[in-house]
């Protein structure tokens, strides 16, 4: 008998989890979820910023931990814009999608300046990490101007 329950409890979950992608990619949930890889990255960019502002030398060893976490969401920036995710509660703008080769061409300079960004963390020469923030920053700025309404 408890082999007859656990079999089922697993097809139940199965049916579920294979179920579910079904339902999740409407463009209201993939909507959500662009605005929370941002709201993350937003988050990893001000730490860095405080970090670095603020004079915080004992937190410096986190630095390469921030600008891993934005290089790797800023790796996923094209797949946040799928066709049909231009309705709704949106500032992306049209050009998105009928410039699709000058978004990801400045999704790929993001990417890059998030590299850079890295590898100075990495390095510790905090001069280095400084700039490569600014490059970060005009990176977000020049795709914002031409892609977010």
């Amino acid at each position: 008998m408890l082999k007859l329950k656990t079999l089922l409890l697993t097809g139940l979950v199965s049916v579920a989890f294979t179920a579910t992608p079904l339902f999740a990619n409407d463009a209201e949930t993939v909507i959500k979820y662009r605005k929370a890889v941002y709201t993350s990255m937003k988050g990893h960019m001000g730490a860095i910023v405080g970090i670095l502002k603020g004079g915080l030398t004992d937190y410096q060893g986190h630095l390469a931990d921030h600008a891993a976490s934005l290089e790797n969401s800023a790796r996923i920036i094209p797949a946040l814009f799928p066709e049909g995710s231009d309705q709704g509660d949106t500032d992306a703008d049209p050009k998105i999608w009928s410039d699709r080769a000058g978004f990801e061409k400045a999704a790929q300079r993001l990417e890059a300046a998030s590299q850079e960004l890295l590898a100075a963390a990495q390095s510790g020469d905090m001069r280095a990490v400084g700039k490569a923030v600014g490059q970060v920053g005009g990176s977000c700025k020049g795709c914002h101007d031409t892609y977010r309404k």
